[in-house]
């Protein structure tokens, strides 16, 4: 499915999920408030996600089970990512750090915690579909593109991107 879609749209293809107008819709652009709990979200649930799927199936074939510890450790990653966020936001608030409302703080800390479990679902799903081999390189490739596309996505927010070259582009 990448690799069809890299063909189609050689250009940053992840930008079909239209990123830019999901953040301008839910969040304060002129904040980038949430923004960094969806990223963070997206980070944190891939890479739990990715090294508990690959111990299971270093120690078993089964497929119900690797795909119930991923959706186990996919919610129970997406609770702490959520709540860690929102102690953190709470903090900067008291301290006078940040200017955010409770409702933002909960809208931040409730996208972080979608954001989790749907980096876990994404490559979790090959595990669905696939032979055990493929679903595993699967998981890995998909779990990969998708750290990739994001770690590519920040940098152009951040005015650092640069070609598969190194060289920064305008």
């Amino acid at each position: 499915v990448i690799l069809v879609i890299c063909v189609l749209f050689p250009y940053r293809p992840y930008q079909l999920f239209m990123f830019q107008k999901l953040t301008q819709k839910f969040f304060n652009p002129k904040k980038q408030m949430g923004v960094q709990g969806i990223a963070f979200g997206i980070v944190d649930g891939i890479i739990a996600m990715l090294g508990t799927t690959l111990a299971i199936s270093a120690l078993s074939h089964n497929t119900l089970l690797i795909v119930v510890t991923g959706l186990a450790v996919g919610i129970s990653n997406g609770l702490a990512n959520a709540a860690g966020f929102y102690i953190s936001e709470e903090v900067e608030v008291e301290h006078g750090l940040s200017d955010h409302t409770k409702k933002d703080i909960l809208k931040i800390a409730f996208f972080c915690f979608l954001a989790s479990v749907l980096a876990v679902l994404i490559p979790l799903s090959s595990y669905l579909y696939l032979s055990f081999n493929r679903a595993r390189l699967m998981s890995v490739a998909i779990g990969l593109a998708l750290l990739f596309a994001l770690g590519d996505r920040q940098s152009v927010v951040a005015g650092k991107s640069v070609d598969l070259g190194g060289r920064p582009t305008t």
